[in-house]
């Protein structure tokens, strides 16, 4: 199983996935990637490559799909609160607060707009929801507090 750990940074309108870094075979790579919306077996990302030729930049943008069975993580920034996950992507729905926080990868599972639908796993329990671009970390390598 490919996986992926994302940073995620939200515009008015999409999730962005900044830097996301996996492994194909032996070696890593970093792409910059809008994830845009989603499909029941896809992502819909824009992909931006960039590159140094010669001392020129070139960026190349790709639109395509990226299969759901590619893992794509994010962390929590629940630091010193509660992490709310919502029954729908909006801040009127259903929620229920976890009083601990959440150290464990949560796996996108949907996204709508600048909410992710994540699953994760803490202390034996499995938990689903949607969360807003406040309770998510935008980078996986800081500690985002």
């Amino acid at each position: 199983m490919k996986e992926l750990y994302a940073e995620v940074i939200t515009t008015n309108e999409y999730s962005e996935l900044t830097q996301f870094h996996g492994e194909l075979g032996e070696e890593d790579y970093y792409l910059n990637m809008l994830l845009i919306g989603s499909e029941k077996d896809s992502f819909m990302v824009i992909i931006k490559q960039e590159e140094y030729i010669e001392e020129k930049e070139i960026i190349r943008l790709y639109t395509m799909k990226l299969p759901k069975n590619i893992h794509i993580y994010v962390y929590s920034a629940n630091y010193n609160s509660s992490l709310k996950l919502y029954q729908f992507p909006h801040e009127h729905s259903q929620n229920r607060q976890l009083e601990t926080y959440i150290s464990q990868p949560m796996r996108i599972m949907d996204v709508y707009n600048t909410w992710l639908k994540v699953h994760f796993e803490e202390l034996g329990m499995k938990y689903d929801g949607w969360i807003p671009k406040e309770e998510y970390c935008p980078n996986p390598y800081t500690t985002c507090n």
